[in-house]
């Protein structure tokens, strides 16, 4: 019986992808905190006047407008992130042994972490050689090499 042949194809494309645990960590730190850019809301005191004549026009471009109750008013104009959140619930003063935000672990997992597709959410079947993830299908592989893909 004559040898086997192995494929070199399919080894040189997995060995030419290799990424390590950190860089995928700091990709997803990165994206995180992205986000968190992007939902940042400046306080009152920060361009209030700036904000009330903007609020003036469009006001007067739409025309009459729902009057909103001061719960909504107040909930709007004073947003808060998680930080801040977190630093005036007073956690970091709860006694060592107390379970919190700041204190929980869990153990790492068992099962390897499932493959899905970075721009629609189903299974990602296909894994991007440039940054590692994964994508679904050639639209999607598409999708993600123009806007999503982070060539580390």
């Amino acid at each position: 019986m004559p040898p086997k042949r192995s494929n070199d194809r399919k080894q040189s494309s997995r060995s030419s992808a290799q990424y390590t645990i950190d860089q995928v960590l700091r990709r997803h730190r990165r994206y995180l905190d992205e986000l968190e850019r992007a939902n940042y809301h400046r306080l009152a005191s920060d361009g209030a006047a700036e904000d009330k004549e903007r609020l003036a026009v469009t006001e007067a471009k739409r025309g009459e407008r729902k009057k909103s109750t001061q719960a909504v008013r107040g909930l709007l104009l004073y947003r808060k992130n998680l930080q801040t959140l977190i630093d005036e619930s007073g956690i970091k003063d709860l006694p060592q042994g107390t379970p919190s935000y700041l204190t929980v672990a869990t153990p790492a997992p068992v099962e390897p972490a499932k493959r899905f597709c970075i721009s629609c959410g189903y299974w990602g079947a296909y894994r991007c050689q440039k940054c590692g993830e994964d994508y679904c299908s050639k639209k999607c592989g598409e999708w993600h090499d123009e806007f999503r893909c982070g060539k580390l």
